[in-house]
């Protein structure tokens, strides 16, 4: 996925850059991007979970800590509830 990620970033960077505006992401573009943050962060936590030898139960309840901070962020910034991203009538 390294690949792939960096080649998006570049893009994009690129895109900002050429172009001086806002990309102009949709609400699907915006959950896709949401989706890369959120599998990018949980694999840091588990590495942060693995090196600091947490319980099951710690590990568990960090995790839904962590997904109710990111739809509390999402939510407070930009009105979207994240657990409506699958849903088509929003």
């Amino acid at each position: 996925m390294t690949p792939t990620l960096l080649g998006l970033e570049g893009a994009l960077i690129e895109f900002e850059a050429k172009f001086n505006q806002k990309p102009e992401f949709p609400d699907e573009a915006f959950r896709a991007a949401t989706k890369i943050f959120f599998s990018a962060l949980g694999e840091k936590m588990f590495e942060l979970q693995q090196d600091e030898k947490m319980s099951q139960k710690d590990c568990l309840k960090m995790a839904e800590n962590c997904g109710n901070e990111l739809r509390k962020l999402i939510k407070t910034f930009t009105n979207i509830d994240s657990h409506n991203f699958h849903n088509q009538n929003k």
